[in-house]
């Protein structure tokens, strides 16, 4: 993992330096993350267990190919889409390497000039990748709408759900809950369930509901049976997820299975 973060690190530079894309690097990334197909417990430990690497965009270039290999999996890919989803995860935010790197990791609240020009890394990385030979138009148009939403409120086009690609749908799922489950500079890290609540309020109506739907079912009960903080300091664990209510399991504390859904007294703090 982390040498695939410091491979990304690389391919940044060398974009950031006006260089081409360096096709073995993605390449040999890309390769790494599908060897580990199918061992899911062991993906979703890595992302979890290394958030506190202060190369963000690294990070999250190398997360979203991993959850997108997942979400591929879950949807019922072959093999060759996983490795092309994989290899556009890998390089769905590089046209952040054209853009202000002080605008990039500003701590506070971007103005509207500095949004405008965070939200052209989508066009920036369509044309680092449009005279990639071995990059099909699939790929490409991942890099391309990863951040247009099916209610076109989305950019750099403000497509609608039928004109966005399928891999840009799903790497949209994968980057934004990576996003949101990441610990910023202006960010506190939230609980991976805090996570999924806010991923059905956003994501309801802008992002494709099968995939959204599929990626928020396996991706929460891969968390049955982690141990877990409550706000009371009891240790308590995930015992179950309502298909109903995923951002609410039964936890069992102290011999008791709580519903939080029903429950004013517990709160998950942390996963532990």
């Amino acid at each position: 993992y982390n040498q695939n973060v410091s491979s990304m690190k690389d391919i940044f530079t060398d974009i950031a330096k006006g260089n081409k894309v360096n096709i073995h690097k993605v390449l040999n990334i890309s390769n790494e993350i599908f060897k580990d197909t199918q061992d899911v417990y062991t993906i979703i430990d890595s992302i979890s267990e290394i958030r506190e690497i202060d190369d963000y965009t690294y990070r999250h270039s190398i997360n979203v190919s991993l959850y997108a290999m997942l979400l591929g999996k879950w949807l019922g890919l072959g093999e060759q889409s996983l490795k092309e989803l994989i290899q556009t995860g890998v390089l769905h935010d590089i046209g952040k390497g054209r853009v202000d790197q002080d605008i990039l990791n500003k701590p506070g609240k971007l103005t509207d000039e500095e949004f405008e020009e965070i939200k052209k890394h989508t066009i920036y990385g369509y044309e680092i990748c449009k005279p990639v030979i071995w990059l099909n138009d699939d790929m490409k148009n991942g890099v391309l709408m990863h951040h247009e939403k099916s209610d076109g409120s989305g950019y750099p086009f403000g497509l609608k759900e039928d004109k966005i690609s399928l891999y840009a749908k799903i790497i949209s799922v994968c980057d934004v809950y990576d996003a949101l489950n990441s610990r910023r500079v202006y960010k506190e890290e939230q609980t991976p369930f805090d996570t999924i609540k806010q991923m059905m309020d956003i994501g309801m109506g802008t992002m494709n509901y099968k995939i959204l739907h599929t990626f928020l079912q396996n991706i929460v009960s891969i968390y049955i049976g982690s141990k877990v903080k409550m706000n009371t300091g009891d240790i308590g664990e995930i015992v179950f997820t309502p298909p109903e209510k995923l951002h609410m399991p039964i936890v069992k504390i102290n011999g008791e299975y709580i519903d939080l859904s029903k429950s004013k007294k517990y709160k998950i703090e942390k996963l532990i």
